[in-house]
């Protein structure tokens, strides 16, 4: 009954870190999109890093990737 509880938790767990893992790259990739072929980002009218670590944060608010777009 331990081993069960114990698979199953760490199965739990392995998802959810998963999850999360996938979410960063998610974002990272349409950021990089944004980054090199929006024309305002990519003409250096707007600083990007900045706008980056700004809204990298709410990654971790966010449950579902449609939320963080």
């Amino acid at each position: 009954m331990k081993k069960t509880l114990i698979f199953t938790l760490i199965f739990i767990f392995q998802q959810f870190i998963f999850g999360q893992k996938n979410q960063y790259s998610d974002f990272i990739k349409t950021w990089n999109f944004i980054k090199y072929y929006h024309p305002d980002l990519a003409g250096r009218k707007i600083d990007a890093d900045s706008l980056f670590l700004a809204n990298v944060e709410k990654i971790n608010s966010k449950q579902d990737f449609n939320e963080i777009n």
